[in-house]
């Protein structure tokens, strides 16, 4: 807000790219934390409000956000712009073998490999996580013992890394090369229970041909090019 209106004071025009209404991801934890649901709506709503009617245009990445944009805090439709996110459709790929050496150094070869990834210091990624520790990965390793759950990106440090974190689950921290780890890959998954606007990740699995599960969350704003299988309780 404060940015917006220096804008205004020096006659400045502002366009405002959301990435995602987080009023909306705000509202994913009404029914799972009032106190974080109480906070985050007050404050979000105050801020979003603010920010956008101070703004000349405002950028939306998906329908339903321009949508909320336009009836939540009252936008003009010609003050809205929708812009989904893009990826660069060129990637690096494997070889059986390269792949095979890969899981060796991973210690995981003859695995079947489950990929999540995502910057765990964000709260919609971290509630993602905490589902595939606590439910997700305890319920498909009871059943099968030849998986692997690969947690991929910032954060591994916001959970336990003692001996009661089943050991078929191997957070990996930031990697520079993502694409190795999706070359080995046989689903990736976004088990979204709260977020906003398009999901980069669910982009880079499209991206990389991968079979992908996703809630409808995480399908957001991709509607048309996947077809969404909902693996969590909402």
């Amino acid at each position: 807000p404060v940015a917006n209106l220096i804008a205004k004071i020096y006659h400045r025009k502002v366009i405002l790219d959301t990435h995602c209404v987080n009023k909306l991801l705000a509202l994913g934890f009404k029914n799972r934390n009032k106190l974080v649901y109480g906070i985050r709506l007050l404050f979000w709503h105050v801020t979003e409000s603010l920010v956008t009617r101070l703004s000349d245009l405002v950028i939306a990445v998906s329908a339903k956000d321009a949508e909320y944009l336009q009836t939540e805090y009252h936008l003009e439709r010609s003050k809205l712009v929708l812009i989904p996110h893009v990826l660069e459709t060129s990637v690096v790929t494997y070889t059986d073998e390269e792949n095979s050496k890969i899981k060796e150094e991973l210690r995981i070869a003859n695995k079947k490999v489950v990929t999540f990834v995502g910057d765990l210091r964000a709260v919609q990624n971290y509630d993602a996580a905490q589902f595939i520790v606590n439910e997700l990965a305890p319920y498909v390793l009871k059943r099968r013992s030849d998986v692997i759950f690969l947690i991929v990106g910032k954060g591994k440090e916001l959970f336990r890394s003692d001996e009661s974190l089943h050991p078929a689950i191997i957070f990996t921290g930031f990697v520079a090369n993502l694409a190795k780890y999706m070359s080995i890959s046989d689903i990736c998954i976004a088990p979204m229970r709260v977020g906003a606007g398009v999901k980069t990740k669910v982009l880079d699995y499209v991206n990389y041909r991968k079979n992908i599960l996703v809630t409808s969350i995480g399908a957001e704003g991709l509607e048309k090019y996947v077809e969404p299988s909902q693996v969590c309780s909402i």
